[in-house]
């Protein structure tokens, strides 16, 4: 029998601070639980968002206090084509979850999913302070693993 492989994405404005610190998290969080078959990406959905750009230097620095390196990931943008092929897109705010739908079919919009559960916006930490970037990580950290459980964990125990 062949496990159905769970593609996720996470999604902020441009790429660059938000969301491949989550796709670093979620990944070190497979990796810590040995999860299989779960495909992490991050994507930007801004039209003016630059492709192939580094992270933010502040997001960078934040993940190697944790000994996590995302100093190679490069920005991409979020398409229509991505989604399709997406189990779960989770965004970080309001504007993110708009620019989102706007690419989305209807039968499609279940799987878009704030990362906060309580459905409040993680604010965009652009050229914010360290200890923004610190609170940031604790947050991602915090809703990663609030949302494997919720719906990845319980979704792999159901196959």
């Amino acid at each position: 029998m062949k496990i159905k492989q769970t593609n996720i994405t996470f999604v902020c404005s441009y790429n660059k601070c938000r969301s491949p610190l989550a796709e670093a998290i979620a990944s070190a969080y497979i990796n810590f639980y040995n999860l299989q078959n779960i495909i992490i990406q991050s994507h930007g959905v801004y039209q003016y968002l630059e492709e192939g750009e580094t992270p933010c230097v502040s997001s960078i620095e934040e993940a190697k206090k944790y000994d996590l390196n995302i100093e190679k990931y490069l920005t991409k943008r979020l398409t229509k084509e991505i989604i399709k092929e997406m189990d779960y897109v989770f965004v970080m705010d309001k504007s993110n979850y708009n620019e989102v739908i706007l690419k989305t079919l209807e039968e499609e919009t279940s799987k878009i999913i704030y990362l906060n559960p309580n459905k409040e916006n993680i604010e965009d930490p652009y050229e914010g302070t360290p200890k923004i970037f610190e609170k940031l990580f604790e947050e991602l950290g915090e809703y990663i693993e609030y949302q494997f459980e919720e719906l990845i964990l319980k979704k792999e125990e159901s196959n």
